[in-house]
């Protein structure tokens, strides 16, 4: 949940819109593609091969680090 509140809060200071959800991995396979997922390393590594891109981070708490995820994915 803290990963998609700043998640939201960097779009916003980006100027970009976009649907953010916080869902847990069983729910994941249930849901249309997603363009993005963004999650911690240890999630991301829990979700194998999915077939959208994954960013995996080091800490959800880390804007810095979320805004350049963010800026390298989707420039």
């Amino acid at each position: 949940m803290i990963l998609a509140r700043n998640t939201e809060k960097v779009l916003q200071e980006m100027g970009m819109e976009a649907e953010v959800s916080a869902v847990s991995i069983s729910e994941l396979s249930r849901l249309p593609l997603a363009q993005l997922i963004l999650a911690t390393k240890d999630v991301a590594m829990a979700l194998g091969q999915p077939d959208s891109e994954v960013v995996a981070l080091k800490s959800p708490l880390d804007l810095a680090e979320l805004r350049t995820a963010l800026g390298l994915s989707l420039s």
